[in-house]
C-alpha cells in the first residue's frame, strides 16, 4: 500500500474539509480497488474554494467579509472572486513565466466599468522565497491590481488586511 498525503504533504489532514478524487480500477484477480487518489483543503463545506493553507483560508475570510460590508453600503462595486486553478502565462522582463495568484476579485463599479484585484497571499520571510515572490508579484501586476496579505509584506507596521482591502475597494479607480 502506498502513503497518502493531501495536498502533497504529509501532514495527515490536519484542515478539513477536504475535496477528494478516487480513481479505481480491477486488480489482476478482478477485485476493484482504489488506484489512485487525491485530497485537497476547502474554505469550508458551503463554499468549496481550495484552499492551500491556513493562511489563505484567513485571506479568503478577509475577502469574504469585506464583500458583506460593501453589500450593505450604497454606490459601492459588486465584487465576483476567482481562485485560479492553472497558471497564468505573463512576461517578466520579456521573458515568458507562468504565475498562479491566489485570488482574483474583479470589482464590477455601478456604472459597469471593471477592475481586477490580484490577492496574494505572502506566507514567508526567508531569501529564496522574497525573490520568487517578487518576480511572481511582476507578472500578476500584468494580470491586474496586487495586493498583498499582509498589506505591507515584510514590514511589521501594517494594516489589517481586511481593513486594507474594504478601503481598497472603497476608493477604486476604473
Amino acid at each position: 500500500m502506498r502513503e497518502n498525503s493531501i495536498n502533497g504533504e504529509a501532514q495527515g489532514g490536519i484542515r478539513p474539509p477536504y475535496w477528494v478524487i478516487l480513481a479505481f480500477c480491477r486488480s489482476a484477480d478482478g477485485r476493484i480497488i482504489c488506484s489512485e487518489g487525491y485530497a485537497h483543503a476547502l474554505y469550508q463545506l458551503t463554499c468549496p474554494v481550495p484552499v492551500d493553507s491556513k493562511l489563505e483560508r484567513n485571506t479568503l475570510t478577509a475577502l469574504l467579509n469585506v464583500t458583506s460590508w460593501l453589500k450593505k453600503k450604497p454606490g459601492t462595486p459588486e465584487l465576483s472572486l476567482e481562485r485560479p486553478l492553472f497558471d497564468t502565462e505573463v512576461y517578466v522582463n520579456g521573458e515568458k513565466k507562468y504565475v498562479l495568484p491566489d485570488f482574483i476579485v474583479t470589482a464590477r463599479a455601478p456604472d459597469g466599468m471593471t477592475v481586477r484585484v490580484v490577492i496574494e497571499m505572502m506566507g514567508y520571510e526567508d531569501s529564496d522565497y522574497c525573490a520568487r515572490k517578487s518576480w511572481q508579484n511582476t507578472g500578476m501586476k500584468q494580470i491586474g491590481v496586487l495586493h498583498t496579505d499582509p498589506p505591507k509584506w515584510l514590514d511589521n507596521d501594517h494594516p489589517p488586511f481586511e481593513k486594507h482591502m474594504y478601503g481598497v475597494f472603497m476608493h477604486l479607480r476604473y
